[in-house]
């Protein structure tokens, strides 16, 4: 089944991307016909996927792959795992797809691929004091980001520019742990996904800025 929905995925995204919303087509189907199940790997990653008050997984991703998926004739059953152990679940084919604001920049040979659809800012915060207000200021400075991400790729590989040398780079598993770190100054900056981080910067009015330079421009797909 895995080789067949390899094949239909990347044209049903093309199609839902082009109607330009979200919402279910099935929403008045009344077929009790029974959907073949697509296992989606994901985390809890808001604002693309998250928990709602009801224990229901909403967002961003969430909900485009409702959409998808039942364009195709099948049913999400959403499989949450640790980020770090994706991989794992793809070759023991306990999921068919990740489907979790994955980047595949720099990753292209990594997964067999859909077509992108969304693009999203590698972004840099820091506290609203701070001296940093560029990718310049960045120079001999401490960052922290989140293991296993774009923004810990491009850190790692020197990326950002050939001017650029962070002192050290610290990668969290839980991003509350490196907000703490740049509101007691352990680093100098967090790096991430925007809208990922400003979810967060709402629990902390006033307290952190994003800069406006982006790290990069990342392209979200869903990864068989």
């Amino acid at each position: 089944m895995r080789n067949f929905i390899k094949k239909l995925c990347p044209l049903f995204l093309g199609a839902v991307m082009l109607t330009g919303n979200i919402q279910s087509i099935l929403a008045s189907d009344e077929s009790t016909e029974t959907l073949t199940d697509l296992m989606i790997g994901c985390d809890e990653y808001k604002p693309y996927n998250y928990f709602d008050e009801n224990g229901n997984l909403v967002g961003i991703d969430a909900d485009l792959a409702e959409e998808a998926c039942h364009r195709m004739g099948y049913e999400p059953v959403y499989v949450i795992m640790k980020w770090t152990e994706k991989e794992a679940y793809l070759d023991e084919q306990i999921i068919d797809c990740i489907w979790d604001s994955h980047s595949l920049n720099g990753r292209e040979d990594s997964y067999l691929w859909s077509e992108p659809y969304m693009y999203s800012q590698e972004s840099v915060i820091v506290n609203e004091d701070s001296s940093i207000n560029s990718l310049d200021d960045l120079n001999d400075k401490n960052i922290a980001t989140l293991v296993n991400t774009r923004a810990e790729d491009i850190l790692l590989q020197l990326d950002i520019s050939p001017e650029i040398y962070p002192r050290n780079i610290y990668s969290f598993q839980l991003m509350k742990e490196c907000l703490t770190a740049l509101r007691q100054g352990y680093v100098d900056a967090v790096a991430g996904d925007k809208l990922y981080l400003e979810t967060y910067m709402k629990d902390y009015p006033g307290r952190f800025r994003i800069l406006d330079e982006s790290l990069e421009t990342s392209k979200l797909a869903v990864a068989f």
